[in-house]
């Protein structure tokens, strides 16, 4: 949008000059602009609907204004009118009958002026002239104005033209434009001055005014109307009606429109100042003075269209495109556009030796810290020439160089830097310190004052840099013990060993530089609002105080003693006295001192007067501040001969302090508060606070649960004790704020207790006066009590604000360093290098084959690129999207991919998409597992085609077809950025097309794309390169960017003429030094204007005019110049423009080529010269360039070329004779593979320090054999993992069968035992003991190894008992906290578990009511469910699966736990409430409603079955009530003898669950109950239950029914309720358990049933039948005969003694339970058993 104003303003003049006759161009020129066009460009539209004017039919308004237009004779004034005319037309007409005027002059209450047609026709039919027509439309727009205002595009188009006709408004706007020359001018303006006289007497004549008829001054009054008319008629745009009604209701209203003038020629100034000027034109003026004036004219009219712009635009939109005037300013602006947008406002005084001081001491001195200052104390650089001055020698030592060269020469070697000790040295070595300042200026120097950005002044300022160029050992170059000759030994750095690096210590420098301006930006305000208050107190304390605050001021090294001062004056400026009015007024009280503050304690304990009894305790707080600095007493405090008390009695007041206590209290908050704000103490104090303070960390509850090893916030967990210092250079204190913020840790910082001792006593000893009076001791003791209120409460509070301040700016800081390294990588990686066969040269038209791995929708994605990275072609292949299926094996048969139907069909396309575009390289993203899979599907298509088709190989002429797996993190970013959408929009609706487009530039340019996502939406801060990076603030981040892709842009450069084509290469530009986005773009316009290609550099600076001299000096090396563009083949164009070399060192790279390759006779040409020299590069490695750089120092004028140091030249001469080797060399390298573990974590998205052994996983079993299952890992993008037997469980043994346990599709938790990347081999286990020991991991990777120097000191793992007893009490102190759950659910509520008891408890809720609320104990990896039971509430467990652990999303799968062995699953909330708590319910409201019921506990219901046995005359009896101790467990109680017993049985969704049997209804479980009324004898004999669990805290005991069957702990009364029925063998007499003889051979007795058995059916609890042929035990079928169930005698009397024996061990155990019942002890066993 910007290149089109910009375009279309500088161009319409030309054109209307070309097309126009010379005295006509003025007057077209005031007619159009855009504006017009636009308009013209839709009235053809609109006059369809009218009429066809075909010149037959006169339209009335072309007839009134013929006259005039014959005059003049211009057919460009007939056009400009008529398209006047149809603009008029256009207008919408509106017009009210004379009805509805009354009805909205009845509704509004005022009186309208009917449309002016009526008194033009009467003025025509009277006079016979005028336009009706026109006039009518100019009526009924005035009535449409001045009924519902003004439209936009009305105000629009009426500031760019004039009415035709002559109504008042119109001929005002004609008068004001003034079209046409001046003569014209002033007859339209007299022809409409009396067009409006006439008007104005027609109305008078015609109009019968309300006041005239009332005989009220009506003449007068229409006279006054007649004069404002006249006022207003020369306004535009204001209907004069609505302005006279405006007077007469508000009264005068001209302010309101001399406003309205104001802004009106504010507005149209630079229009109407054009027209004047043009009017002013004379047409002998020379030649020159025209072109000025065309000049100014032409930036008015551009200013004019911008204006236009901004009126019609969104302001937003507009910043966007960078199209506010600010962006014009700065792209007119000979300054580097970065400059101007971060250097900031500069100190009045900005001394730039105080600066570099400053920024030393933060850099090498004692405050020094950080990245850059570690590798500037490293030292390790490039070096050429002999040492500098403080090396202690004129050669350097072979041991301190790479490789241990012997002699430099004139060459360029690698300093590998200072060892420990020698970096001590360095440090004290003053003038080693001295040449470091010096260098910290120059660089200041050269950045503030000569305008360079800081790449510029690395490598082309590098003499002046010295130290400050010091290279990380990443950065260093690369290859030298290689790469020699006999002119380049071992460990000099020619041209391929030169590395991309980073200037890391020059933009610190550049950083400290900006805070210290800042620093002293703040101080000169300070010292300003100082000085104003020190010129309007009077009061002598205060204007001391003041003087204090000045001297202090100037002392201050920091921001915090800034602070200090500022601090000090607050307190300051309270110091006056209530009884001095004119100190008063200096506080602000009176009408010209400062605003009045909020009366502070301090601030009426000194109008009090307490500050006399401050006075008294013998020593200022600036005396004691003295006394701390200079390590003694140097002022002795003196002792009041009174107690403190009689002292305090003087200053009671009854209107203030009315105890001498009071007094005493309200005089030590005084001197505390003076002694905390003395700068001096707040130092002392800062100093031991930042020396010894602590940081101490504790997780809370939620914290213990969330926090691990494998968290991000992991580290901050259980900090203990850990200095203030040992955060340097770490995050740990940004994961420390974010766990604090979640509420998962707790944080104290402060001084250790016997530190805070220390400093209380240090600072005691000067503040007391050691005298043994007993007034002496009273006021140390004073003094004692005002130290610690001032240090305990004033200052470290304080202190603790600015080190967590502190600690949080450096955290950022560190965050923001490890992602720049990570950015870096992006920015520095290499592009693609195809090397041909047969020659060394690489293949420069590289064709790229990109391929992105779809999950299905969408579907995987091929496309093909062209050399300059546009689309060509693209293909989806479903059958290589999802799970891709892998290779089988089967025995005798050779795989044949194209065979196999599951993926036979696009193996077959891709193979021709390969054929026919033939890429030199593939490039497959590693987003996912499957990516791996297809990549040995791509390189199995390869084999096919080498083997089938050879000839494809030979023609591609690389000899190789490569696949690659590359990162899709910046594709990825890319694919959804605003320019991947405008640009593949059209040609690729699937966005999968775009990020793989992405992918495959970034093989091509790497830089560029990323450059790309650095626009207006800032897509680039979508990268994720830090876990912390959102809590650094996005300024900071963008400027990390900038930076990074600064300093590679500079290293790189830009093909110019290449990325005038090419818009997405053409986002490096932005980046250029010296450029920005605004500059970068007018670049751009400028050479498309020029033809799209520049020849040279010199035609960028001095023809395109889009760069001052400061701008191009900036960025000249970088913009390579050569033939790439379309058209530019045969052009001869300089080959150093192609080069890093400088322009302004042009003349030295002419000498050297000269010099390096003699041309022949009368051959003096520089670019021959130069071109021989580029030929024949070992030529210029020869030359001796020591001897050159002397020979250029004796010769070169005194000081060089501009901003070219004195001295010597050497390092750049060295940049140019490497140029001349390798004329802009890549400097990445060469393009390497990821290795295999990084292809492993760029396809599960992981990385080593999120994935490593220990980790906790959530898998889905997919194939289960004997001896192990075959999972897949979701949370890692399906990664296959391997779950051994022997792992499976640690209570079932390693024989355990997997089939019994696992099922497909099932899912499970388990931890990682064994990671191997490069094989991506995982294993899993599931055993209990290995997925809860958390504290073993936070051991191996947390706490301090000494093994492995890893870890922190001061991470304290606590015991498990201490654990153990933490969790208690945290429980105990915190209340319980609901894990808000996002769940739409008719039944879900986040609430507690207490809430829910509370809702369902109280008696009018009906059984079986329910409440889902997420779980108490375990978080958000559960639910449960509350449901109202009879005499308590049922807690059920939802047991989520199939999602990662602690997501606060549903589980795919809900699992409930019925009983013990019987589980459950369900996909949703609504299949639970359909298949659980619907059919519980249901059963729920049968039993309470059943006749057998009783709604009380089993100890009242035992006494009810008492009275019924005794009121029963001997028969059972039996009863149903709750079991409030367990959830869902009911109790059937029955008394068939003198005491009761009771039988447990839980409801279900299948019916009621008795004796390990459902039932449908309570009188089946009753039937089966009364045919069958014992209990086996072996429940009979289990010990008595274990006590109910306690209820959580605050839940009442009725509240709580336990877990229920959701979990059931160990040894639950119901999972040992029924055991396993006995084998036949085992079954005896009455189906009791005991063993029975072996069976008769005949029956002795036989006749009718047995004794006591039904006619058919079991024994009591045994099997049908019995162990006996024909006679069972009790209850056997009949063998035909009386007898007790046809059982010899013998048999018969043994079992009848077993029987009595069961009875009696029964009747024993009963009473042991009562007995234990009495004492309130259970002893341990399996369960309960029926009593």
């Amino acid at each position: 949008m910007s290149d089109f104003v910009d375009d279309r303003a500088a161009e319409e003049p030309e054109e209307n000059a070309d097309e126009l006759p010379e005295d006509e161009e003025e007057a077209s020129e005031g007619e159009g602009g855009s504006d017009d066009d636009s308009d013209d460009s839709s009235a053809e539209g609109d006059d369809e609907d009218e009429f066809e004017n075909d010149g037959f039919i006169v339209d009335e308004a072309d007839d009134e204004e013929g006259g005039e237009e014959g005059k003049e004779g211009s057919d460009v004034e007939g056009a400009a009118e008529a398209k006047k005319r149809r603009k008029k037309r256009r207008r919408s007409e509106l017009v009210l009958d004379e009805e509805d005027y009354q009805l909205v002059e009845d509704n509004t209450g005022i009186r309208r002026q009917r449309p002016q047609q009526q008194h033009r026709r009467i003025k025509r039919a009277r006079d016979a002239e005028g336009g009706a027509a026109a006039q009518q439309q100019d009526a009924a727009r005035a009535l449409q104005e001045e009924l519902f205002g003004l439209e936009d595009d009305e105000l629009e188009d009426e500031d760019d033209e004039e009415a035709p006709g002559g109504g008042a408004t119109g001929g005002a706007r004609a008068g004001d434009r003034a079209r046409g020359d001046a003569r014209q001018g002033g007859r339209d303006e007299a022809r409409q001055e009396q067009a409006d006289d006439q008007y104005f007497d027609d109305e008078d004549d015609w109009l019968v005014h309300e006041d005239e008829e009332e005989g009220g001054g009506g003449a007068a009054a229409g006279q006054r109307r007649r004069r404002r008319r006249a006022a207003f008629a020369d306004m535009p745009d204001i209907d004069p009606d609505a302005l006279a009604e405006a007077d007469e209701i508000f009264g005068n209203v001209d302010d309101l429109l001399s406003m309205y003038e104001e802004r009106r020629a504010a507005r149209d100034g630079p229009e109407e100042d054009l027209e004047e000027e043009k009017d002013l034109g004379d047409e002998y003026e020379d030649d020159e003075a025209a072109e000025a004036r065309r000049l100014a004219r032409e930036e008015r009219q551009r200013a004019a269209a911008a204006k236009r712009m901004q009126e019609q635009l969104d302001p937003e939109a507009m910043a966007r495109h960078f199209l506010l005037p600010k962006d014009e300013q700065i792209r007119e602006l000979d300054v580097p556009e970065r400059e101007q947008l971060h250097r900031g406002p500069d100190p009045a005084e900005f001394d730039l030796e105080a600066c570099a001081a400053w920024v030393w001491e933060h850099l090498a001195g004692e405050s020094a810290k950080g990245k850059a200052a570690e590798v500037l104390e490293d030292g390790a650089r490039e070096v050429e020439g002999p040492p500098p001055s403080w090396y202690g020698s004129s050669r350097w030592d072979p041991r301190d160089l790479e490789c241990k060269l012997e002699d430099i020469g004139s060459h360029r070697a690698l300093y590998k830097g200072r060892r420990s000790r020698e970096a001590e040295d360095w440090r004290r070595n003053e003038e080693a310190q001295g040449q470091l300042r010096q260098a910290i200026r120059a660089v200041l120097e050269q950045h503030y004052d000569k305008h360079l950005e800081i790449p510029f002044i690395a490598q082309y300022r590098k003499e002046m840099c010295g130290e400050l160029l010091a290279v990380r050992s990443s950065d260093e170059p690369q290859g030298m013990e290689s790469d020699t000759t006999a002119n380049f030994p071992a460990g000099t750095i020619r041209a391929s060993n030169r590395r991309i690096r980073r200037y890391e210590v020059l933009f610190a420098v550049q950083q400290l530089a900006q805070r210290w301006k800042a620093m002293q930006v703040r101080r000169e305000a300070r010292r300003r609002a100082y000085e104003k208050a020190l010129g309007e107190t009077l009061h002598s304390g205060e204007q001391a105080a003041i003087q204090a605050c000045l001297d202090l001021l100037k002392q201050a090294r920091s921001m915090e003693e800034l602070e200090d001062c500022e601090a000090k004056f607050r307190l300051a400026t309270q110091q006056s006295a209530p009884e001095d009015a004119l100190s008063q007024l200096s506080l602000g009280n009176g009408p010209a001192g400062r605003r009045p503050q909020k009366t502070s304690s301090y601030a009426l304990c000194i109008r009090a007067g307490l500050g006399s009894w401050v006075a008294g305790l013998g020593l200022t707080a600036a005396q004691l501040a003295e006394n701390v600095e200079a390590g003694y007493r140097k002022h002795i405090p003196t002792d009041l001969q009174v107690l403190p008390a009689e002292h305090s009695e003087k200053f009671v007041a009854p209107g203030g302090f009315s105890t001498p206590d009071a007094v005493q209290r309200g005089g030590c908050h005084v001197a505390a508060m003076q002694i905390a704000a003395e700068p001096l103490l707040r130092q002392e104090v800062r100093k031991q606070y930042q020396d010894h303070a602590t940081v101490t960390t504790k997780p809370t509850a939620e914290g213990e649960a969330t926090l691990n090893a494998f968290h991000v916030l992991g580290p901050a967990k259980r900090l203990a004790g850990k200095p203030l210092s040992k955060f340097e250079g770490s995050d740990l204190f940004l994961r420390v704020l974010q766990a604090e913020k979640a509420g998962l840790i707790t944080v104290e910082i402060g001084l250790p207790e016997k530190k805070r001792e220390e400093l209380l006593e240090s600072l005691n000893e000067p503040y007391l006066s050691g005298g043994l009076s007993e007034a002496a001791q009273a006021w140390d003791e004073v003094r004692k009590s005002v130290l610690r209120d001032a240090v305990v409460n004033m200052l470290l509070p304080a202190m603790q604000r600015e080190a967590r301040a502190t600690l949080a700016s450096d955290a950022r800081a560190a965050a923001l360093e490890a992602a720049a390294d990570r950015l870096w990588g992006y920015a520095s990686q290499a592009p693609l290098q195809v090397r041909l066969v047969d020659e060394e040269d690489t293949e420069t038209e590289r064709r790229v084959m990109a391929v992105c791995y779809g999950p299905g929708n969408p579907a995987t994605t091929f496309v093909m690129l062209e050399p300059s990275g546009n689309l060509v072609d693209f293909l989806h292949c479903p059958q290589f999207s999802g799970p891709i299926p892998k290779r089988k094996a089967i025995q005798g048969l050779v795989y044949n991919m194209y065979e196999d139907p599951k993926k036979g069909q696009d193996a077959q396309r891709v193979r021709q998409f390969i054929e026919t575009h033939k890429p030199h390289a593939i490039v497959v993203g590693a987003s996912s597992p499957e990516a791996r899979t297809l990549e040995h599907d791509l390189r199995a298509i390869l084999e096919s085609i080498l083997i089938d088709n050879p000839r494809f190989f030979t023609e591609l002429g690389t000899g190789d077809l490569p696949i690659l797996m590359a990162d899709e993190s910046v594709a990825a970013a890319w694919e959804n950025s605003a320019p991947a959408r405008e640009e593949l929009a059209a040609s690729s609706p699937a966005p999968i097309v775009r990020r793989a487009v992405g992918l495959g530039r970034q093989l091509l340019d790497p830089l560029a794309l990323l450059a790309s996502l650095c626009g207006r939406g800032k897509e680039v801060l979508s990268l994720q390169l830090h876990p912390l990076q959102a809590q650094v603030p996005e300024d900071e981040r963008l400027g990390m960017v900038e930076r990074m892709l600064v300093t590679a842009t500079s290293q790189v450069g830009v093909d110019l003429n290449a990325v005038v084509s090419s818009t997405w290469q053409s986002a490096t530009l932005q980046f250029t030094p010296g450029l920005g986005p605004r500059k970068a773009a007018a670049l751009l316009r400028g050479v498309q204007r020029a033809g799209g290609f520049v020849e040279s550099r010199s035609q960028v600076w001095r023809e395109l005019g889009v760069m001052g001299n400061r701008v191009f000096k900036n960025a000249a090396p970088y913009l390579r110049v050569r033939a790439s563009a379309k058209g530019t083949a045969n052009l001869e164009m300089d080959p150093l423009d192609d080069t890093r070399i400088h322009p302004e060192s042009y003349e030295f790279a002419i000498q050297m080529a000269r010099s390096a390759v003699p041309s022949g006779e009368g051959e003096d040409d520089p670019v021959v010269a130069v071109e021989n020299a580029f030929a024949r590069p070992q030529e210029v490695e020869s030359l001796d360039l020591i001897f050159y750089d002397q020979h250029l120092q004796t010769e070169q004028r005194e000081g060089g070329a501009e901003g070219r140091p004195r001295g010597s030249q050497l390092a750049t001469l060295i940049d140019i004779q490497l140029e001349f080797v390798a004329p802009y060399g890549e400097l990445r390298g060469d393009m390497q593979p990821p290795k295999a573990d990084d292809v492993f974590f760029l396809c599960t998205g992981e990385t080593p320090d999120t994935l490593k052994l220990g980790r906790k996983v959530s898998a889905r079993v997919r194939f289960v054999s004997e001896n192990d299952a075959r999972c897949l890992l979701p949370d890692i993008g399906n990664l296959e993992a391997v779950l051994e037997r022997h792992e499976v469980s640690a209570t079932r043994g390693p024989d355990i069968n997997l089939r019994e346990v696992l099922q497909p599709h099932s899912t499970f938790e388990a931890r990682i035992i064994q990671l191997d990347p490069a094989d991506w081999n995982v294993k899993l286990s599931s055993r209990s003991d290995v997925r809860a020991d958390e504290l073993k991991w936070e051991q191996l990777y947390l706490a301090y190894n000494e093994d492995r120097k890893t870890g922190d000191k001061y991470y304290v793992i606590p015991s498990p008992a201490d654990l153990k007893a933490a969790a208690q009490e945290q429980r105990r102190k915190t209340p319980a906290k609901v894990i808000h759950r996002q769940i739409q659910h008719p039944l879900f509520r986040n609430i507690t578990l207490a809430e829910a008891a509370g809702e369902l408890t109280p008696d009018d809720v009906p059984v079986g009511r329910c409440i889902i609320r997420p779980s108490a104990t375990r978080g958000p990896n559960a639910l449960n469910i509350s449901m109202k039971l009879p005499l308590s509430v049922w807690h059920i467990e939802i047991d989520e699966k199939g999602k990662t652990p602690n997501s606060l999303k549903l589980g795919s799968q809900l699992n409930i736990e019925w009983y013990p062995g019987k589980k459950e699953t369900y996909e949703d909330l609504d299949e639970v409430t359909a298949r659980y708590i619907e059919p519980v319910q249901d059963y729920l409201e049968k039993l309470v409603a059943h006749r057998k019921w009783t709604n009380e506990p089993w100890e009242r219901a035992k006494e009810d079955l008492i009275r019924q046995k005794e009121a029963s005359q001997g028969r059972a009896v039996y009863c149903l009530c709750a079991e409030g101790a367990r959830g869902g467990t009911f109790i059937l109680g029955y008394q068939f003898g003198r005491a009761p017993h009771r039988e447990y049985f839980v409801v279900d969704p299948e019916g009621y669950y008795f004796r390990k049997k459902h039932y449908p209804s309570v009188d089946h479980m009753l039937m089966a109950f009364q045919r069958n009324p014992r209990l086996p004898a072996a429940q009979q004999e289990a010990p008595p239950p274990p006590p109910p669990p306690q209820p959580a805290p605050g839940v009442p005991h009725a509240m709580a029914a336990g877990p229920g069957m959701g979990a059931p702990p160990p040894g639950a009364f119901y999972a040992q309720q029924q055991p396993p029925l006995p084998p036949p063998q085992a079954a005896g007499y009455g189906g009791f358990g005991q063993q029975a003889p072996p069976p008769p051979q005949q029956p002795v007795y036989g006749g009718g049933p047995g004794y006591g058995a039904p006619a058919a059916g079991p024994g009591f609890g045994g099997p049908p039948g019995g162990p006996w042929q024909g006679g069972p035990g009790m209850g056997g079928p009949p063998m035909g005969g009386p007898g007790m169930g046809a059982v010899p005698p013998q048999q018969a009397m043994m079992a009848a003694q077993q029987m009595a024996a069961n009875f009696a061990a029964q009747h024993q155990a009963q009473q042991q339970h009562q007995g234990w019942q009495q004492q309130g002890r259970y002893p341990p066993g399996p369960g309960y058993a029926g009593r």
